[in-house]
């Protein structure tokens, strides 16, 4: 399942789709983010951190990480991700992994 949303400040478009589980022991989902550019970027949930995270250029270089990915998919700052994307990672699959995060110390 693919999906297409946009960042709410610059309108640039974003398309996400589920990648398969490389079973890290550092991330949960692996979602495939391609950009408006036709970039691909990666944006993972990190278990130890419990925040979403994006492999692109814009996220790694802040010393407060954010992104127009994570912007236009609604995870900035946020744990819970929205109905969109909870769609695309399945529901029962993050409600287990929700329970996980909040039963394990960071």
């Amino acid at each position: 399942m693919s999906l297409q949303m946009h960042d709410p400040l610059t309108g640039d478009s974003v398309s996400v789709s589920l990648m398969p589980s490389d079973m890290s022991k550092l991330w949960y989902f692996r979602l495939d983010c391609k950009s408006q550019s036709g970039k691909h970027y990666i944006i993972s949930l990190a278990k130890h951190q419990k925040r979403w995270a994006c492999s692109c250029p814009g996220y790694c270089r802040r010393k407060i990480r954010e992104c127009k990915h994570l912007r236009a998919l609604g995870l900035q700052n946020k744990l819970d991700p929205p109905e969109p994307i909870l769609n695309v990672i399945s529901p029962m699959r993050w409600f287990a992994i929700k329970a996980l995060l909040e039963t394990t110390d960071v």
